[in-house]
């Protein structure tokens, strides 16, 4: 049987030897290159005819959403597999919607790791069972703002901080965006929707059920 040939894009060099090393034990697995940010990955997939790149989602540098976005222009016969340290990283969307096959957390198992490979190679998507409840609850709630003010994705995450209680630096720091960023975004929310302070916007969400939503279990 021909090895499924792999790319590891991590920015952190212990993740990706400590991958390398694991993957390259397992029969029906070989690792072609390791690579520290999405461009990277792209390159070496690109030369050595890779058959799937297991993407850090969060990188210094090129991050895996670029990655994923050039792959899918540069190396469309390889897929990516994301990798993700939390389930509620909006970007997983993004990178879902540009063309990765699945997304996994950094915290799976080693079998798992392996199964999630074989398993989008055979055209299947693998979404991790905690990144998927993030992704319907994300659909709900863009689905509820969509039918009501044209809000970006990006405010919707802002406005999920918000109305749960966090600070704009604690949304900014989730969202990796500059706490500047997220009073920017707060403000063309609060234009949109013709209020002035937080208060109103988790009167306006309960109004809308939204608080409901963000209730269940993620």
């Amino acid at each position: 049987m021909t090895p499924i040939r792999v790319v590891v894009a991590d920015d952190e060099k212990l993740i990706r030897d400590s991958l390398r090393l694991i993957l390259n034990m397992e029969e029906g697995i070989e690792i072609v290159g390791v690579a520290d940010c999405g461009h990277e990955a792209v390159n070496i997939a690109e030369r050595e005819h890779a058959d799937l790149v297991l993407m850090d989602l969060r990188m210094a540098s090129s991050n895996g959403l670029h990655g994923t976005l050039a792959m899918r222009h540069r190396v469309p016969e390889c897929k990516v597999l994301i990798l993700t340290g939390y389930a509620q990283d909006g970007t997983v969307l993004d990178a879902i919607r540009a063309g990765a096959q699945g997304a996994i957390l950094k915290d799976t198992t080693v079998q798992d790791l392996i199964c999630a490979i074989h398993r989008v190679i055979s055209g299947e998507v693998v979404l991790a069972p905690e990144i998927m409840q993030c992704l319907v609850h994300w659909f709900r709630c863009q689905t509820a703002f969509d039918n009501m003010v044209p809000v970006t994705s990006r405010e919707v995450e802002v406005i999920q901080g918000a109305i749960s209680g966090m600070t704009n630096k604690e949304i900014g720091e989730m969202l990796y965006i500059t706490e500047g960023s997220v009073k920017s975004h707060l403000n063309r929310v609060f234009s949109k929707l013709h209020i002035r302070r937080r208060t109103e916007l988790t009167i306006w969400a309960h109004k809308h059920g939204l608080l409901h939503d963000l209730d269940e279990p993620n």
